[in-house]
């Protein structure tokens, strides 16, 4: 599919996105795009409207809200959330492709006013917000909120969907409504599936819109092949239509529209922002269909420096790059972004799941996600590893695990040694890749990565030629290297061949400046000769 992002999305609107400055708001459109029963079909409000009529011979009205507030008003209100219970197919529907990949965003804020459950069954985990009380309460970061403006059908109270109900909205949910016009004075929103014709929602938006007048933020809504009376009705209300006019299904537009973002997301994420070890730059600065070595641990705060000071050298020894989530520094505070980024990037994943950090939980939640092959979970000897995940996400079975001892430190040979056992396996399979990649790269005519990965590789080989002197992380690529001249692993020539190849890639890894393809070649066939001659 072609680039929509480029084709149609305003670039402020790209840089609030990733940013974290843009609020979605979904509306029962969107529901449109899941999963139904054969035989059965998804009803638009004004669809609803004009099934309930059925049940109203004598009400002469084709309005929707008028005719659900007759209904309920006429047969009570209990009858009426049996029957859009019914109608919307509430316990039959499932999330599509559209919301699979609109769950891969890292948002950490979503309204809706949809009464099913869609968005919620889209996630592994998330945080519903019904009741005002719950505004305040705080809660881990890296869980996304679901903001249910209107109620779901699990909590009937809450429920909005009559005449009665819109006109007390404001009056019963103050706070609702205040938290609301606070997202929409900082924050872009952006309306999914959403017609804004709902009269709670359109007030506050108004309000806000004619406090701020031309100091508001802009405001969008995604639609398809739009006419122009459709266009305008939104430009009325303060709303930019992205229109996009091309001949696929609304379903395959959000989707594709969600699986670009994600990988636009992602790399912007990456290039903006910093790593506080040098290895990691030039992993991260490689392409994503190439191979990297970038292996993220997803572990509890308390167990850090353990795994620093005794797991990392192992995994440096095998040639791979370790990476936490506090190595990575952006300007926003959106851990779920960085998360999701580092996990989208990293080649190896490690999780410890020891601990009752639910965060840990969602990170390999967004591993499985993503079908994420190279998982090592590091879990206590009694705890099943999805005991508290919802078996609809467990998308790998073959997950190797590693019991963690009672005491890690007193135990902590025979579980290094299990960890090391794991990462030899994955280094043996990857091996000849890794050897390969410097002159895949230049093949493939990416000569900065080129560059970079030839440097990785000699790096990594001079380590692991060294490994019987145990060097921890900490130690520069430069100090590798006067060792290794020191204790003959290399000659004087290639010593400085070596250095001045730092030098380059240095430049290449802290700039956005090119290398020629002659340059490149010659960097890349003197490295591999070196790394023949080591090997």
């Amino acid at each position: 599919m072609q680039d929509l992002l480029t084709k149609y999305f305003p670039k402020p609107l790209l840089e609030d996105i990733v940013k974290g400055n843009c609020l979605p708001i979904i509306g029962s459109g969107f529901s449109l795009n899941a999963i139904i029963p054969e035989g059965e079909q998804m009803l638009t409000w004004d669809g609803l409207g004009k099934k309930i009529s059925e049940y109203l011979p004598d009400f002469a009205s084709s309005n929707a809200l008028d005719i659900i507030s007759a209904y309920s008003h006429e047969f009570t209100r209990i009858k009426l959330i049996e029957k859009l219970t019914e109608l919307l197919l509430v316990d039959q529907i499932k999330p599509g492709k559209a919301h699979a990949a609109f769950s891969k965003l890292p948002f950490k804020l979503i309204c809706t006013t949809n009464f099913d459950y869609l968005l919620e069954q889209s996630y592994p985990f998330c945080r519903p917000i019904l009741d005002e009380s719950q505004l305040s309460i705080s809660f881990h970061k890296d869980v996304v909120s679901i903001l249910k403006f209107h109620g779901d059908f699990n909590h009937p109270n809450k429920v909005v969907a009559t005449e009665e109900d819109y006109d007390l909205f404001l009056e019963n949910n103050p706070l609702f409504a205040t938290f609301i016009a606070n997202q929409l004075i900082v924050k872009t929103p952006l309306f999914i599936g959403y017609s804004i014709d709902d009269p709670d929602f359109r007030q506050i938006f108004k309000i806000v819109s004619s406090r701020l007048g031309n100091y508001r933020r802009p405001a969008y809504t995604i639609k398809l092949n739009s006419p122009q009376h459709e266009i305008s009705k939104f430009e009325r209300r303060g709303i930019k239509v992205i229109n996009v006019l091309e001949n696929i299904t609304y379903s395959d537009l959000f989707q594709n529209i969600f699986e670009q973002l994600d990988t636009f997301w992602n790399k912007q994420l990456i290039s903006s922002g910093t790593f506080t070890h040098e290895n990691t730059l030039s992993e991260v600065i490689i392409q994503d269909d190439n191979l990297n070595r970038l292996c993220y641990f997803g572990l509890p705060k308390s167990d850090l420096s353990f795994y620093k000071k005794n797991v990392f050298p192992i995994v440096e020894k095998y040639g791979l790059v370790p990476i936490t989530l506090d190595e990575f520094i952006t300007v926003d505070n959106n851990n779920i972004a960085k998360v999701t980024a580092l996990i989208q990037k990293a080649e190896f994943l490690v999780f410890d799941l020891s601990s009752e950090d639910n965060n840990i939980v969602n990170e390999l939640s967004i591993a499985l996600l993503r079908k994420k092959k190279n998982l090592l979970i590091i879990k206590d000897k009694n705890d099943e590893i999805f005991s508290s995940y919802n078996k609809d996400f467990i998308l790998i079975l073959d997950l190797a695990n590693i019991e963690r001892p009672d005491d890690i430190y007193e135990e902590k040979d025979n579980f290094l040694d299990k960890i090391s056992s794991w990462f030899k396996n994955k280094s043996e399979i990857y091996l000849s890749s890794f050897y390969d990649e410097p002159i895949r790269l230049l093949n493939k005519e990416e000569f900065r990565s080129a560059v970079i990965s030839a440097f990785t590789l000699i790096d990594s080989v001079l380590r692991k030629k060294l490994e019987s002197e145990n060097y921890s992380r900490s130690v520069s690529s430069k100090e590798i290297l006067y060792k290794a001249l020191e204790k003959d692993i290399i000659s004087q020539e290639d010593f400085h061949t070596i250095l001045q190849v730092s030098r380059e890639r240095n430049i290449l890894a802290h700039s956005l400046k090119e290398i020629s393809s002659e340059r490149a070649k010659k960097i890349v066939d003197d490295i591999m000769k070196i790394v023949d001659n080591i090997s």
